[in-house]
């Protein structure tokens, strides 16, 4: 009799377990190493991010956390002053496409910095898997596959690898952050700010709903499946697409997350949010551990 099947949510906190560099920190590392601190500079003084130990998932946040008036607050001291000399027209138009640009330009180093990442280097754990689970990978490495020999049947890299699909990276908020340019009653240099702005918006977008629509046979072979587990996913707003259709698949699946926590009497408390996030999107039943009760568990 074939084992049940189970889906495996998988995010960068996975690859953390397998003690490989993958957060925020190391791409930021990896950026300043090739020369590229001026990008670095820009992508945080824009984002607001912090770079000491910030998981993945901030990267992204942060850039659906973008707001306009606090734009021009810190940048309008570029705006022209008419009664100079040299006014400088156009300086915050300037400023305002430069910083934004440094958005794409963190993106197109990923596919780069990923490569240098050296995958067997990882340190393998004791998990075991069946052959007819399924994996949802957030990650771009291939760790199920080269640590695990997991098949790449079973395994839907949703945002792309570094072995696949070129990475996807961005934010799912245009709506909550362009400006509606008709509500502005603005000089031509704060409207050239605005719209540059909202172009770089649209340009960054990482659209989920399409990659669900183009992946929706994999999608579909998740029906009626009685165990999901989080391993290492942040549960961010921008996947909730994917995780509402695991729900719509499997309604009555027991979901379980697993902590980065040591202490299983942390476990709770530390997922609570999780939990909550789950139980409002459907889910019925959630279980939470730590790494090492997973591991030294019997196979759902």
């Amino acid at each position: 009799m074939n084992p049940s099947k189970t889906i495996y949510v998988v995010g960068n906190g996975f690859d953390l377990h397998h003690s490989l560099p993958t957060n925020y920190t190391d791409f930021r590392n990896y950026m300043i190493s090739s020369g590229k601190s001026s990008t670095v500079n820009r992508f945080e003084e824009i984002s607001g991010i912090s770079y000491m130990e910030s998981p993945w998932s901030d990267l992204e946040e942060s850039i659906g956390e973008l707001d306009w008036e606090q734009l021009v607050h810190h940048y309008g001291d570029l705006l022209p002053n008419y009664s100079d000399e040299n006014p400088k027209w156009h300086d915050f138009e300037y400023e305002i496409n430069d910083k934004m640009s440094s958005i794409s330009e963190m993106s197109s180093y990923i596919s780069e910095w990923i490569s240098s990442i050296d995958i067997m280097s990882a340190s393998r754990k004791e998990l075991t898997f069946n052959d007819n689970d399924l994996f949802l990978s957030f990650n771009y490495t291939m760790v199920l596959e080269k640590l695990y020999g997991v098949s790449e049947d079973s395994i839907l890299h949703i945002h792309g690898s570094i072995d696949g699909e070129k990475p996807i990276f961005g934010h799912k908020f245009v709506e909550k952050l362009k400006i509606d340019l008709s509500e502005h009653d603005n000089t031509i240099f704060i409207r050239g700010g605005q719209e540059n702005y909202n172009s770089w918006i649209e340009r960054t977008e990482k659209c989920t709903d399409l990659q669900l629509s183009r992946h929706i046979e994999f999608f579909d072979l998740m029906h009626d499946t009685s165990n999901v587990v989080l391993m290492g996913h942040s549960l961010g707003d921008v996947d909730d697409c994917y995780i509402n259709k695991i729900i719509q698949e499997s309604p009555e699946a027991k979901w379980t997350i697993i902590s980065k926590c040591i202490n299983p009497r942390d476990v709770v408390s530390n997922e609570k949010w999780k939990i909550s996030k789950l139980h409002n999107m459907g889910v019925k039943c959630v279980d939470c551990c730590t790494w090492n009760q997973w591991q030294s568990r019997d196979i759902i």
